[in-house]
């Protein structure tokens, strides 16, 4: 880990000593880049260490694994009943607004028609 890691991603490179090699590192062109490149083995270690590691295979089984996790849980009807008791609200006794959305509005519902996606 870190800047002093002796394997990884991280120690394939042109590593400058100081501030003025990085500087004229930067100034080269790509052909002198690519030769020292290959003068290093660089891309000879890049495709070991990329054939080295799984990373489908260790992301598949991470969401396999969560998805063993997750406990399902029966739905909640009493948010369902506070959601509308409080949309009731907000149409009976809340101030009116044009940015307010409700769904049973036929102008809403004709604005999610022009709206859509597909």
């Amino acid at each position: 880990m870190g800047p002093n890691a002796k394997l990884g991603a991280i120690k394939i490179g042109i590593e400058p000593r100081n501030i003025d090699e990085l500087i004229g590192l930067l100034k080269k062109n790509k052909k002198y880049l690519l030769k020292l490149c290959k003068k290093k083995n660089l891309f000879k270690k890049a495709n070991e260490l990329a054939g080295t590691y799984d990373s489908l295979g260790v992301m598949t089984n991470l969401f396999v694994n969560y998805g063993k996790n997750i406990k399902k849980r029966p739905y909640n009807y009493i948010y369902y009943i506070k959601y509308f008791l409080v949309e009731i609200k907000q149409t009976l006794f809340g101030r009116i607004r044009p940015a307010n959305f409700k769904r049973w509005k036929l102008s809403d519902q004709k604005l999610l028609f022009n709206l859509r996606l597909y």
